[in-house]
């Protein structure tokens, strides 16, 4: 006796059967109407996280360069009087101090950066979390 030809074949092929397959399609209409769960108002390049990894994504393209541009220039134009006004000496003091207060600023950057990075992640986690705990 074949399958379809038992009590347990025919309430396979004549109700689960057609049920599962009514399934498949609604979850298959589902993922095709998925909207995006946030509406960003930046476009994001194609390549972007492949960038990002590679390290070819540049940064500096997003920064604001004209605020920049004008500290920059109170800043040349504050050493110039400075200079002018201290001991070769001195001078070279004042250099090595701001040296040293570039690398405390750099170093302080990047931990920033690795800091936000990694919360950032956990607000990703904790995020994705939560919405498998809720289903």
């Amino acid at each position: 006796m074949n399958f379809y030809e038992t009590n347990a074949g025919h309430r396979f092929f004549e109700h689960q059967l057609p049920l599962l397959i009514t399934s498949l399609q609604d979850i298959a209409k589902a993922l095709q109407k998925t909207p995006m769960g946030v509406q960003l108002p930046v476009e994001v390049p194609p390549d972007f996280l492949k960038d990002l990894y590679y390290g070819r994504y540049d940064q500096e393209a997003e920064k604001n360069m004209g605020k920049i541009k004008e500290h920059t220039h109170d800043i040349i134009e504050c050493q110039k009087r400075l200079k002018e006004q201290v001991t070769p000496q001195l001078w070279e003091q004042i250099e090595e101090y701001r040296h040293a207060l570039d690398n405390l600023y750099y170093l302080d950057a990047e931990e920033s950066f690795v800091s936000g990075f990694q919360t950032a992640m956990k607000m990703v986690i904790a995020g994705l979390s939560s919405s498998l705990q809720s289903e």
